[in-house]
């Protein structure tokens, strides 16, 4: 698989990790550097084992089936997302939502907090981690990419948080990560 794949993929997939970012940041909830790396660190890990499980799937089936049916999964995951952002509106979700994790109300995400936020984003990622898997992408890099995109994407987030307000930039960077991961699907497809 090549690099610019698992960076559009790891782009698509840390998304969230922006709009969590950038909602902390509005809301003044600050993420210290040990629990953004903690938080980046079960990204990775999450992401490696959906994807070692992808790959482990893989690797029963036929090699042109694979790769067909993990661009097909892709697409799907693009898909469903895509419509999930234009016509549903989550407003109950994590990334809508981010504050509810801060459970003593101390504005500060906390080592214990960001435990529930990582493995949140992970389980967010589970899917695309298999498909990711199943379509080849390297189950060290693309892991490594999505951990340091994470780890950015929360710290840039919440930096453009506390000079904007609104979601609709949220709203944009899920339409942009959706899109991401349909042009994906389809491209490994062909």
């Amino acid at each position: 698989m090549n690099t610019l794949s698992m960076l559009l993929l790891a782009l698509s997939t840390t998304a969230d990790s922006m709009i969590i970012g950038l909602n902390y940041g509005i809301k003044q909830v600050r993420v210290s550097n040990i629990s953004n790396l903690f938080i980046s660190l079960i990204c990775l890990v999450g992401t490696y084992a959906a994807m070692q499980s992808g790959r482990m799937l893989g690797s029963y089936l036929y090699s042109g089936f694979c790769d067909f049916l993990g661009g097909a999964a892709l697409a799907a995951f693009g898909l469903i997302t895509l419509i999930r952002a234009l016509f549903f509106n989550e407003k109950k979700s994590l990334a809508n939502n981010p504050e509810a994790v801060d459970k003593d109300n101390s504005k500060i995400i906390e080592l214990r907090e960001s435990v529930i936020v990582g493995l949140l984003l992970s389980l967010n990622n589970m899917g695309v981690g298999i498909a990711a898997g199943i379509a080849g992408f390297s189950v060290v890099i693309t892991p490594s990419i999505c951990a340091v995109a994470s780890f950015l994407f929360i710290k840039t987030g919440c930096t453009l948080g506390k000079k904007i307000s609104g979601t609709r930039i949220s709203y944009i960077l899920e339409l942009l990560s959706a899109s991401l991961l349909l042009w994906l699907g389809i491209f490994n497809l062909v």
